[in-house]
């Protein structure tokens, strides 16, 4: 007979010796079962940050991991990619203060002449690429404004803050130490007589020493 402790639908209450058994699919899933996957990241958080540096903190969304780590962190941009590659990812990020006494890495890019012909100027720094229109008979002081203008706005993204000094756009890298070597900086423009130095280095950040 069934077990006082146990229900079933299909073994009967008999006193008739035997084995009987039942498969109860009631809670059972069709298809394949998800994988749940789960992740870890330990990435440098800004001053902006509004948790804890040293704790894990869960993260569902890339607004999550700018409001939790500071916008444009490298904690921000490490989340941003993981939920694009993986949107039901269970994801935690350990956020972790620049070292006391680092520097950030900077960079720049300084028009020099006008432009004689129409173009169009590409900008990429890190993963994000913005483009504008150049035109005939513009100044440093204008392309260094237009700079300026397409990369704020999705400074959201970017992993560097951006300021424009006179016909110079300069860069400083959000979080302070050696990972701010490692983001790229280049450009390419199509306008004639254009000429555009990138000082500290071509394509790369650096740390001022």
């Amino acid at each position: 007979m069934s077990s006082l402790n146990v229900n079933t639908s299909s073994i009967p209450s008999t006193y008739v010796p035997g084995v009987y058994g039942q498969e109860n699919v009631q809670n059972a899933l069709r298809g394949l079962t998800p994988l749940q996957d789960s992740l870890l990241l330990l990435a440098q958080m800004t001053s902006g940050a509004t948790v804890a540096a040293n704790v894990p903190t869960k993260v569902f969304s890339d607004a999550d991991a700018a409001l939790y780590f500071g916008q444009g962190s490298i904690a921000h941009l490490a989340a941003r990619a993981a939920l694009l590659a993986n949107p039901n990812i269970n994801l935690s990020i350990v956020g972790i203060a620049d070292a006391l006494g680092s520097n950030a890495a900077q960079g720049n890019i300084f028009p020099q002449t006008s432009a004689t012909g129409p173009g169009t100027m590409v900008v990429n720094i890190g993963d994000v690429t913005v483009s504008f229109g150049i035109t005939t008979g513009m100044y440093p002081l204008d392309v260094a404004t237009a700079i300026t203008t397409a990369l704020t706005n999705v400074s959201n993204l970017l992993p560097v803050t951006i300021y424009q000094s006179s016909s110079e756009v300069e860069f400083t890298a959000r979080n302070a130490g050696t990972l701010g070597n490692t983001i790229p900086i280049t450009f390419t423009c199509s306008a004639l007589e254009l000429l555009l130095l990138q000082l500290l280095c071509l394509v790369e950040l650096r740390i001022p020493y």
